[in-house]
């Protein structure tokens, strides 16, 4: 797929950056994810996790200035937002740093 690119004379502010992610059941019946970024960083992240580019724009000056990309939605995981902190004991911190200690020395030898 060709990758539609363009060109433009208006950048986007920080308070105008935005990524938004659709997710919606194709002429197939599969379902795809659609993501809209302002923020290069995302379209980074997408491009190396191989989802589709369909287009982007750049600034006369080059800077990034938004980009589109499509992949199937099983591509998008919502994740806990707060997540568990596990907690160890002293005794099983210091368990668990001898065995890496013994690890490394390993490798040292190897």
């Amino acid at each position: 797929m060709k990758i539609l690119k363009r060109t433009t004379n208006s950048k986007v502010t920080a308070e105008e950056r935005e990524v938004t992610i659709n997710i919606y059941p194709n002429e197939n019946g599969e379902w795809t994810a659609f993501l809209y970024t302002c923020a290069e960083k995302y379209a980074n992240r997408c491009k190396k996790q191989g989802w589709t580019q369909i287009s982007e724009t750049r600034h006369t000056d080059g800077a990034f200035v938004c980009a589109e990309f499509t992949a199937p939605a099983k591509a998008v995981s919502i994740r806990n937002a707060n997540p568990a902190k596990r907690e160890i004991s002293e005794e099983q911190r210091k368990a668990a740093s001898e065995r890496f200690r013994k690890i490394r020395e390993e490798k040292k030898g190897n």
